[in-house]
């Protein structure tokens, strides 16, 4: 029988290119008898792999790997769960409403302070002007730029 087939396949398996078909063809070639002596190093490796498919880990391995560990865990674990209302899991976005309209209310509260204080402020400077004049009549007013001629 001619092995360079399998020989083809071993050199894929070692590079991780084979399928799993192809591994499947390897592992039943490998439990053939009579496999010559270069192949016949390898059966175990495939052997190995179909004996240790079965292994699995018993039921007890968890409890077992936390008593060598030294933890102690409780033997029943007590969930307690809450119904919760719609009003309760709406909280935060109510809460943050009223914090946006308290904001709102200051910022609006400050704004009519600060435009109470120009009025007072404009009203305040209409009677210096009016004093001033009162106080000197004849006197030079200061034109602004922008009353100014333009041919001057």
């Amino acid at each position: 029988m001619d092995y360079k087939f399998v020989e083809q396949l071993l050199e894929k398996y070692f590079a991780a290119e084979t399928s799993l078909e192809e591994e499947r063809v390897l592992r039943d070639c490998m439990t053939l008898p009579g496999l010559p002596q270069h192949l016949a190093r390898y059966a175990d490796l495939f052997l190995y792999e179909d004996a240790q498919a079965d292994e699995h880990l018993g039921d007890d391995f968890d409890q077992k790997v936390i008593a060598a560990a030294g933890i102690q865990q409780p033997t029943q674990l007590t969930v307690h769960a809450r119904r919760t209302s719609i009003l309760r899991s709406l909280r935060p976005l109510w809460q943050a409403a009223a914090v946006v309209a308290i904001v709102a209310l200051l910022g609006i509260g400050a704004g009519r302070s600060f435009s109470e204080m120009d009025d007072d402020a404009t009203q305040a400077g209409g009677s210096v002007v009016a004093e001033q004049q009162t106080v000197v009549p004849n006197a030079v007013q200061t034109a602004s730029v922008d009353t100014i001629p333009a041919n001057m």
